[in-house]
């Protein structure tokens, strides 16, 4: 099952400096979907272009509430973790990136707090 439930990239209003990746993966897993190994590829290749060479960026995991914080915590780090490791693969520096896990801390604004779009990853742009 895909956890990506919305349709498009999204950024928070007015922040500028942080976007939902868009980066689905398998129900309870830190296994990117077809569709999520993808999206990834797409930032991959855009922190690759010159006018980004020079950036870092943290890449944060999120989770929905179901599960409990003892599972989600954990899963949102592997997460966020598992989508740095294939960029790295893909050319990204290590020292370009950092991740953080939030688990079910942070749901979207409007949303419940067992939605599944928050079961997202998400890179802000930190220098």
């Amino acid at each position: 099952a895909c956890s990506g439930a919305a349709a498009a990239p999204t950024a928070n209003p007015g922040s500028g400096r942080r976007a939902d990746l868009m980066i689905g993966f398998e129900l309870n897993s830190d296994r990117l979907t077809p569709q999520g190994e993808a999206a990834a590829q797409v930032f991959a290749r855009s922190l690759l272009m010159p006018e980004l060479q020079g950036r870092r960026f943290r890449i944060e995991g999120h989770t929905d509430e179901r599960g409990g914080r003892g599972i989600n915590v954990p899963l949102s780090v592997r997460r966020a973790q598992r989508v740095a490791d294939y960029l790295i693969a893909r050319g990204v520096a290590p020292s370009r990136l950092e991740t953080r896990g939030f688990g079910s801390s942070q749901p979207l604004p409007g949303r419940s707090a067992t939605s599944p779009a928050n079961r997202r990853v998400e890179a802000e742009l930190i220098s």
